[in-house]
């Protein structure tokens, strides 16, 4: 593999100014989020309308939306959609347990979105699972019938992506497709060989 230029300089230079774009964008969206945070909580225990928080949660970056859905799911009391990524009707069996708790939390003047989040938000790698590999599969097949590319043609990006026939052979052999003695023994088939 190629190594790719890398002129230190022109580095630091891109770095130094992306650097302080982000520092900018971030002390006008921290304190931003923050006020909006508890500004909502109030309103929709006021008078119980859910859209102004749906349209905050429509602006976050994903990651801001994901701690923010948690942190109105445990103070506004309404039932959240995953399907449609917005807040619903009223949870009238827990809202007035997450109204209580949040009048417990704005005691504290320094309550917000943030400070919750550092206490009560843990980020956690999603563990690799065989179910994703399927799922990617899946859609890759898809997306080659879409684009008129044979499964064998896939099969064999697999294949050069790093699996090897004889692991494709062996996966043959435990789901009984066919009966395999060795790569050796038989002929592949010319489209895997290829």
């Amino acid at each position: 593999m190629e190594k790719l230029p890398f002129d230190r300089q022109s580095f630091n230079v891109r770095f130094d100014d992306l650097i302080n774009q982000v520092h900018a964008a971030e002390r006008i969206t921290k304190p931003a989020v923050a006020e909006l945070s508890t500004m909502l909580l109030t309103q929709i225990h006021f008078d119980g309308d859910i859209q102004p928080i749906n349209r905050f949660l429509s602006v976050l970056t994903p990651m801001n939306c994901r701690t923010a859905v948690l942190f109105f799911q445990a103070f506004a009391g309404f039932l959240y959609s995953e399907k449609s990524g917005t807040f619903g009707k009223k949870d009238k069996a827990a809202y007035e347990q997450k109204h209580n708790a949040w009048l417990k939390e704005s005691e504290d003047e320094h309550f917000n979105l943030w400070t919750w989040a550092e206490r009560e938000v843990k980020l956690e790698v999603k563990p690799f699972t065989l179910d994703k590999v399927t799922s990617f599969i899946s859609g890759a097949l898809k997306k080659a019938d879409k684009a008129g590319i044979k499964h064998v043609d896939v099969i064999k990006a697999i294949l050069a992506g790093g699996l090897s026939v004889e692991d494709l052979i062996e996966t043959l052999q435990v789901l009984d497709v066919v009966d395999v003695k060795s790569a050796n023994d038989e002929a592949m088939p010319e489209e895997i060989a290829a």
